[in-house]
């Protein structure tokens, strides 16, 4: 028989082993007990916090559902507006092209007619007005060919730097022959006869009708001027009065 063996049957030995497996048994279930209490601890920790984050999460999910709905309505509704916006200068354009293809050159042809008529009109305005200048240059030359007779009965004419016509009285005031009663004859824009730079200063009432009929006369001629200046010569010897 082996030591160990010998051993084994000591009086004392099983009794002492059989406590050490039971003590160690005992510590193994107590050790397993707290593992498993641990676990448990664990899991259910584990699983709280994972149900708070899936309240946390459902909470974000129901507060962001109507935000992302508006917000994929917002964006269908502009959308449809860019849509529409395009479909609109589709049309636009469309319209554009045709009026550039069909009205345009008709409105060109009529603006070109419409110019022509508008160029034969301002010829026939031109030439009338240079057929009325010319007559009124006519009837001053007349005038100043007229005044040369009337130089020696006090009477002569000048050009300013607008080569309109001066006249100029003398033998008006008997107590000084000498002394000057002068105006200034011109055409203006609208044909019409007009006087200015009068001296000395006249009343515009005194030579208003003379002027009105010499310029309400149909046919400009010599004798017409002869009775303005006779009536321009007239008032200026009202003057000295």
């Amino acid at each position: 028989m082996s030591a160990l063996a010998a051993e084994a049957f000591r009086p004392g030995f099983t009794s002492d082993l059989l406590a050490s497996v039971e003590s160690t048994r005992r510590a193994v279930d107590a050790f397993s007990a707290r593992t498993r209490a641990s676990a448990r601890k664990q899991f259910s920790s584990h699983e709280g916090a994972v149900s708070k984050q899936r309240d946390i999460l459902r909470t974000l999910l129901e507060v962001d559902a109507p935000r992302e709905r508006k917000a994929a309505h917002e964006e269908d509704r502009e959308h449809r507006e860019l849509m529409a916006q395009r479909e609109a200068m589709w049309h636009e354009a469309k319209e554009i092209r045709k009026r550039v293809r069909e009205d345009l050159p008709r409105e060109l042809e009529q603006l070109r007619k419409d110019e022509a008529r508008e160029k034969v009109r301002a010829e026939i305005a031109m030439s009338k007005k240079l057929e009325a200048d010319e007559a009124k240059m006519v009837t001053i030359n007349d005038l100043t060919r007229g005044v040369l007779h009337y130089k020696t009965l006090g009477l002569d004419f000048e050009r300013n730097e607008q080569n309109h016509t001066r006249l100029i009285f003398t033998q008006i005031d008997p107590s000084n022959p000498s002394k000057k009663f002068a105006f200034t004859i011109s055409v203006n824009e609208d044909n019409e006869y007009e006087i200015y730079d009068i001296f000395p200063l006249m009343r515009p009432s005194h030579f208003t009708d003379l002027l009105a009929e010499l310029n309400g006369l149909e046919d400009d001629n010599q004798d017409s001027f002869r009775r303005f200046l006779l009536g321009m010569r007239k008032e200026f010897k009202n003057l000295c009065s």
